[in-house]
């Protein structure tokens, strides 16, 4: 934060607290000579940065190494890393990211020095622009992080990315411009250029902390994806070569795309977008999905997080709100609605450790009077044999939440 100075009629012994651009600054005046009066003029003794208000994802790719997006109280886009406490107690700093970052949404860090965060800019008056930023420096005790390229009339946001290695990264979101035809649509980005040493030709120059340039950033190339598609909120790559995105139509129902064909490879220099196919969900039709697990190449699971008021009212042909589907054993771009013991409430996260244990949590059910908070967790309880889909139980959890 710049120092400032203004001249202020008071009392040269007060002192003050000013919020400025979302963070705090203490305001004291100077001490007077002896036998001298006191200055009215007003000096920064100490500024503090804005403070975070919410996180919207975390990524450890060690036991050390941590880092967490979210947004600002200025409403700015922030990264926190985690650092050495005083006495061995984890603290977290604030990354130095630029000045247009806006809100996070999502990171992925498939090592410790490569490391990539989605979201948008923050442009005031204008519509959001996506963002991707990448781990520029961990050499000062604030990691500094970069804007990457991408396509610049890309408005939107991108809401998750996976990165299934160091040179192989997904990015989902909502976008237009180049990526569409005015209307926002479900699109995606590959990681097409490396950037650092391990490429030329791009000569953005970036100023580093220790005095050095970084002389190339890593570029985004928009992949081929099917039409139909609103919106994308959540990938999931098990290998560079099996991925899957999950989202919903126009119309309010589920849309899985998987992977076809990878990009060429940032290290070969060839910008070749990835291309994308319609997988098929079989059973009944769903709500728009939200959430999406891969512990496997071969085990999937996806979760409804939107169930439009349509299937609430519709009577016939239309199905129940299914709220959990899972990757077909006989085809990798089929899926089926699993067998759920309670409730049709929308999921909004998945996690497996492995292809046998998986949990979700749902966002909150949804009545005609009321929007209930989150209640209910559910774990698999059996994968499915002999052409059975999985099953999932609800369980207990504390009163109260």
């Amino acid at each position: 934060m710049d120092v400032l100075r203004r001249a202020v009629p008071v009392a040269a012994m007060l002192s003050a607290l000013v919020l400025l651009a979302g963070g705090v600054t203490a305001l004291a005046p100077p001490a007077a000579a002896a036998g001298s009066q006191a200055s009215s003029r007003w000096g920064i003794q100490a500024s503090f940065p804005p403070v975070p208000v919410s996180v919207a994802s975390i990524a450890c790719p060690s036991t050390t190494v941590c880092y967490a997006v979210g947004q600002a109280s200025n409403a700015t886009g922030m990264i926190l890393s985690l650092s050495s406490g005083s006495r061995g107690t984890p603290a977290w700093v604030s990354d130095v990211v630029p000045a247009d970052t806006g809100a996070l949404q999502a990171i992925a860090c498939p090592s410790t020095t490569s490391c990539y965060a989605v979201g948008e800019l923050s442009v005031s008056g204008a519509p959001g622009i996506a963002i991707v930023l990448s781990l520029a420096s961990r050499a000062s005790r604030r990691p500094t992080w970069v804007s990457d390229v991408v396509p610049a009339d890309a408005a939107g946001t991108l809401d998750a990315i996976a990165c299934p290695s160091s040179t192989s990264c997904y990015a989902v979101g909502s976008l237009s411009g180049t990526l569409g035809t005015g209307n926002q649509t479900g699109a995606i980005l590959s990681l097409s250029e490396l950037g650092g040493n391990a490429m030329g030709g791009l000569s953005t120059r970036v100023h580093m902390p220790s005095g050095a340039y970084r002389l190339q950033v890593p570029a985004w190339t928009p992949d081929t994806v099917p039409p139909g598609l609103e919106s994308l909120g959540a990938v999931a790559c098990p290998s560079t070569t099996v991925c899957y995105a999950v989202g919903a139509t126009p119309a309010g129902e589920g849309a899985i795309v998987s992977l076809a064909s990878a990009p060429g490879s940032p290290l070969s220099g060839a910008i070749r977008p990835a291309t994308w196919r319609e997988d098929s969900i079989s059973g009944t039709k769903v709500g728009g999905l939200d959430a999406i697990a891969c512990p496997s190449t071969t085990t999937c699971y996806a979760a409804v997080g939107n169930v439009p008021l349509s299937f609430y009212w519709c009577t016939s042909g239309c199905g129940a709100p299914a709220i959990l589907l899972s990757l077909s054993a006989s085809s990798a771009t089929e899926w089926t609605v699993d067998a759920v013991a309670s409730g049709g409430e929308p999921m909004d996260v998945l996690a497996c450790a492995s292809p046998t244990t998986c949990y979700g949590a749902a966002g909150g059910s949804f009545d005609f009077y009321a929007y209930q908070p989150p209640v209910l967790l559910v774990s698999l309880s059996g994968p499915g044999m002999a052409g059975a889909p999985p099953s999932w139980q609800p369980d207990a959890v504390p009163s109260g939440i």
